[in-house]
Parts: structure tokens; C-alpha cells; sequence
């Protein structure tokens, strides 16, 4: 699978693009159904999944593979579940990589790799880790957020909650009389000081986050409810 880099100094990170150290890239679902016993089931950006900063993180990119095979072996690896991808300059860190057995029934959080046995109809679902943040995102254009919430790579709540950019739901603008006041307020109240990359150990509240994110994007729509996070049930492998 593709993953996504960090922000950059000039630039936001790439989504779902191919690894800088390797030729792999990611293979077209056609391919996967006429070489493998597989359907390929979703494959999509998780909205809210990337992180904040004067020029964002890439997307974290999710598939979901349906086995068609009486059975099979898979054998898989991921990174990034213990430590968040890092900010770099007061940039948030990026989300952590999830891997599900059977999310839309009772779902099963594997471990970061492994080997399991699956049956025919078995789903597995893959979320790569998100590109973490480069500078302040107080420092982020309002126009550039107002195009990620009109393209559905963040929410509305999320727009202000970390760029502090206020959008109206009425007329999807941005209200900048409301914004200059709230990033003024969020500017005082935690100051910004460019800070070297921190490493961020991913919590429980973090996995859960994005097994919430994932089944959003599968819908078609975008999870944003903090509440919702302790109320997720998993059965942990």
C-alpha cells in the first residue's frame, strides 16, 4: 500500500503517494482482481486523519480487501502504531496505522504485524499512518482550510478546532471577522513557539480515533465526535 509523507517546509504533504526509498506503488484494484483471489472493497483518504500544521501532513490512505478464496494466509506489516508519525516546527502529529479483521461485523484489532488464517468472505482493512504537520497551523491560509473541509479531507470541527478557522455550515465560507478573533484568542492562550520534532506515543484514545475515522470513510462521511471515542468495543488480538 501507499502511505503519505509529512508537510513540508513550502509545501503540504503528499497523500497516498509511492515510498521515496523503494519502486513500489500501489496497484490498481483491476489488477488485484485479475491476479489475485481478492476483491478490493474501498480504497479512500481518512478524513481528519492528517496532521495540522501551517502546511498539513498527507492523508492517511485505507483499503479494504474481501477474500474470495475458500481460505488463505495472509501475512502483513504495518508501522506507526506506538508512536504517532511527528510534527516538525510546531506541526501536530500525524494519526496511527490500524488494521482490522471483519470491521463492518465485531471488529478485531490486529497487532502492528503478523500472520492470520482467513476464510472466504473474511475483510481485512488497512489504514496507513498520516504524514505529520510542518509549523503552526494558526499560520495555515483560510482559503487552503476552507478547501480541505470543501473537499472532505477535514471537518468543520477540525478547522476550528486546530486552524482556528471558523466556516459557515450555511454557506460553506469562512467567517473571517470570527477567525481572526478565534486564532487571536487560541494564539494567546497557548502561544506558538517553533519546537524541534517531538516523538508522541499513541494512546488508546488515538487507535480508537481512527477505527472510528475508518468506518466514517467507509460511509462516505466524517467522524468528529471525541465523546464517541471511550465508546468504541473491540476485541484486541
Amino acid at each position: 500500500m501507499r502511505g503519505s509523507w509529512g508537510g513540508r517546509p513550502n509545501a503540504d504533504g503528499l497523500d497516498g503517494t509511492s515510498l521515496a526509498v523503494s519502486t513500489g506503488s500501489s496497484i490498481p484494484a483491476e489488477v488485484v482482481a485479475l491476479e489475485h483471489p481478492v476483491q478490493l472493497d474501498f480504497c479512500g483518504y481518512v478524513p481528519d486523519s492528517c496532521g495540522a500544521g501551517k502546511y498539513r501532513g498527507g492523508m492517511a490512505v485505507m483499503r479494504e480487501y474481501r477474500l474470495l478464496a475458500e481460505q488463505a494466509t495472509l501475512q502483513y506489516r504495518t508501522e506507526r502504531r506506538k508512536f504517532r508519525p511527528y510534527g516538525a516546527l510546531g506541526g501536530n502529529p500525524g494519526s496511527t496505522c490500524i488494521v482490522l479483521w471483519n470491521p463492518e461485523g465485531e471488529p478485531r484489532l490486529l497487532p502492528e504485524k503478523g500472520e492470520i488464517r482467513m476464510l472466504k468472505g473474511d475483510v481485512i482493512r488497512f489504514c496507513q499512518a498520516s504524514g505529520g504537520g510542518y509549523g503552526n497551523p494558526l499560520e495555515r491560509p483560510l482559503e487552503q482550510v476552507a478547501l480541505d473541509v470543501r473537499d472532505e479531507l477535514i471537518s468543520v470541527i477540525s478547522a476550528r478546532g486546530f486552524y482556528g478557522v471558523v466556516i459557515d455550515t450555511s454557506t460553506n465560507k469562512v467567517n473571517v471577522d470570527e477567525t481572526l478573533s478565534l486564532r487571536n484568542s487560541m494564539e494567546k492562550s497557548n502561544p506558538y513557539h517553533a519546537r524541534e520534532a517531538q516523538v508522541i506515543k499513541a494512546t488508546p484514545e488515538d487507535v480508537v480515533f481512527m477505527i472510528n475515522a475508518s468506518h466514517a470513510a467507509k460511509k462516505g462521511t466524517v467522524f468528529s465526535d471525541d465523546s464517541a471515542r471511550s465508546k468504541q468495543k473491540l476485541l484486541i488480538e
